[in-house]
């Protein structure tokens, strides 16, 4: 199969959860890691083509590697997993 054949075939296989998911909200949850670099760039490109294509996003972005990154060397471990009532790892 030809590349635009793949592509062809691809998009009338998503066609129908296009149609489905215009103008409905989608939450998408994106660890703090990714928020950096080529991923950056590549995770924007993504959701710019599921906004193009009538969604409504809403992005929540974590902060625990960010959080981690920040407390070590500093002989500070922080509580995240406390705030949604998790147990907390001890190092």
């Amino acid at each position: 199969m030809s590349a635009i054949a793949h592509f062809v075939a691809s998009f009338r296989e998503a066609a129908p959860y296009i149609q489905y998911l215009r103008g409905k909200t989608m939450v998408v949850g994106v660890t703090d890691s990714l928020l950096e670099g080529e991923t950056l760039i590549r995770l924007a490109a993504d959701l710019n083509l599921l906004a193009s294509l009538g969604l409504r996003l809403v992005l929540v972005h974590g902060s625990r590697h960010l959080l981690d990154k920040l407390a070590s060397g500093r002989n500070f471990v922080p509580n995240t997993a406390a705030a949604v009532g998790l147990p907390m790892k001890r190092p």
